[in-house]
């Protein structure tokens, strides 16, 4: 059993510098920057657009989730467009320490069964090629992968 609660500001601060941290690996491999350029990139990605303004970011939802002992172990985001009904799941991820127990696999239920009843009619994500274990949760949830990013260095 879990439970989905509202961040509060230091709980979003350290979300915030987790993104930035897994964005700027990512953007660092993509584009073969460097990690300081990296870095800065995500930094102002993230903290200068997409979440500028923080818990209040409009159309977004900064949950984290709770197991029934009301331990924080891990973090659920997503933003939502009431236009088409959609959302896009920004961020479910569990602490280390607790992964492999059916957290994952429960927050995403939750959180379907939750966007479900809310009118939402789909979800969209993005996973990271080589984190195979999400991969293989949400394809055991119904996603079905629709694209691949593709980079080529040009030297």
């Amino acid at each position: 059993m879990i439970t989905l609660r509202s961040m509060n500001s230091s709980e979003f601060k350290h979300f915030l510098e987790n993104e930035i941290n897994e964005y700027a690996q990512w953007i660092q491999c993509a584009y073969n920057l460097s990690k300081k350029d990296a870095y800065s990139s995500a930094t102002q990605q993230l903290s200068s657009y997409k979440y500028k303004e923080g818990l209040k970011t409009p159309n977004h939802k900064f949950y984290i989730i709770e197991n029934k002992q009301q331990i924080n172990i891990g973090t659920l985001v997503y933003s939502f467009n009431q236009t088409d009904n959609s959302v896009w799941l920004d961020c479910i991820e569990i602490d280390p320490s607790y992964r492999s127990k059916g957290y994952g696999q429960t927050a995403l239920k939750t959180i379907i069964n939750m966007l479900k009843e809310q009118g939402y009619h789909h979800i969209t994500l993005h996973v990271y090629h080589d984190n195979k274990v999400a991969q293989a949760l949400y394809q055991k949830n119904g996603f079905e992968q629709i694209s691949h990013i593709m980079v080529k260095t040009l030297e």
